[in-house]
């Protein structure tokens, strides 16, 4: 079979943009192009590195070649990491993936660099948390150094969409502008290539901030799920995000250890967060908060346990009276509707909508939604957990 192959372009500067771009040789596509941009004014942190690409294009190889060859300089130890990487998805999804070897014209390590990480920042909850409690020192020794924060176009909103984009850039500034941090917007294409989401959208995100290799030695991203009820199969997980790391570049995916609706808790201590949160990828025009998807009214739900529902703006009012548009549609909407049941029990906290979402956690996800396997993983989880808890009761085995 034939290598997967990635060689780079020469950097360019055009209408105030700096592009990063390298040619990908698919062995059953052929020759494509990937590219990430950043504003001119941001050129000096701008890696000359090829790890982006290399980063980006993980899933890709993995499903199409035994190896991959870089035609020009990576970071010391990516190959490594990039090889144990493959080797845990080859695992866990062998129907779909294969073990990489990657080699490289060069490997390089970077010289002394200025302490500091680059903050993955959509302006959703996971983000927010992640920068508010690491940026304001509240994790003590464990709080990462956030020297700015990169916001991705091309992943959610379309990459022929800077009418969606800028709306969303501006109100994440107004996020940022409020802890005193500057976002970078990082421009990308990887949309276009063909790789199942749900799998490739850690390292994709870790490749467009690897562009900021230049300046900063580690990236902050928000964790999407908990140590309790990660899902193995699914891009961001506590077993491979650490395999992204090597000599230059530490890769931290932050709060596993607190749930999604603690993290909306926690966010009302920082009220600019939630003035301007953002958690919808509907594909409708809206530019902020449809209000009417299963991700905004999961996160109404949340947000109505603490008081806090007109703390955030969505474009239609949440009918929290309707749940019918909250069936999940994925793993961890049914990991956080069901976070939310649980925390409502257990702290006895009575909504109207509890017994309708009771039903519909009890339901879980149907059987034409994408990734019911994955789905399989989280149901085993809680019944699991749930003998677990009868046997401390002092139920038996039977």
């Amino acid at each position: 079979m034939s290598d997967y192959v990635i060689a780079p372009s020469d950097p360019y500067v055009e209408d105030g943009w700096v592009t990063l771009s390298a040619s990908v040789r698919h062995p059953v596509r052929g020759n494509e192009r990937l590219w990430f941009q950043l504003p001119e004014e941001y050129a000096d942190l701008a890696t000359d590195l090829q790890d982006p690409f290399v980063y980006a294009t993980l899933h890709d190889a993995m499903g199409a070649a035994g190896s991959v060859r870089v035609e020009g300089r990576i970071s010391e130890g990516l190959a490594a990491s990039a090889e144990e990487y493959s080797a845990f998805w080859s695992t866990v999804a062998g129907n779909r993936y294969r073990p990489l070897q990657v080699v490289a014209d060069e490997e390089v390590r970077l010289g002394p660099y200025e302490d500091g990480y680059v903050a993955a920042f959509s302006g959703g909850v996971d983000a927010c948390h992640a920068v508010w409690r690491n940026r304001c020192g509240l994790l003590g020794q464990r709080s990462k150094k956030i020297r700015f924060a990169a916001a991705v176009h091309g992943f959610d909103v379309p990459i022929d969409r800077p009418d969606r984009f800028d709306p969303v850039l501006a109100s994440i500034r107004l996020q940022l502008s409020s802890l005193g941090l500057d976002v970078v917007p990082v421009r990308t294409n990887f949309r276009q290539f063909p790789t199942t989401w749900e799998h490739s959208h850690l390292s994709s995100l870790v490749g467009c901030l690897a562009c900021l290799n230049g300046g900063v030695r580690g990236v902050l991203i928000g964790s999407s799920g908990t140590y309790r009820d990660f899902v193995t199969v699914w891009g961001s997980n506590p077993i491979s995000d650490r395999m992204l790391s090597h000599a230059n570049l530490h890769v931290h995916v932050d709060g596993y250890e607190t749930p999604r609706i603690e993290k909306i808790r926690d966010l009302a201590a920082w009220p600019e967060s939630l003035a301007h949160l953002r958690v919808c990828w509907s594909d409708s025009e809206t530019r902020g908060n449809c209000g009417k998807c299963v991700k905004c009214l999961r996160t109404a739900l949340a947000l109505d346990v603490f008081g806090l529902l007109d703390k955030v703006p969505f474009d239609a009012a949440p009918d929290l009276s309707d749940l019918r548009s909250a069936r999940p549609q994925s793993p961890y909407d049914l990991v956080h509707l069901r976070e939310i049941l649980e925390f409502c029990e257990e702290h006895r906290i009575d909504r109207p909508w509890r017994a309708k979402l009771k039903k519909i956690v009890a339901r879980g996800v149907s059987s034409v939604t994408p990734g019911r396997a994955l789905v399989n993983e989280v149901r085993i989880r809680a019944a699991v957990r749930t003998r677990l808890r009868s046997l401390r009761a002092g139920g038996s085995l039977e």
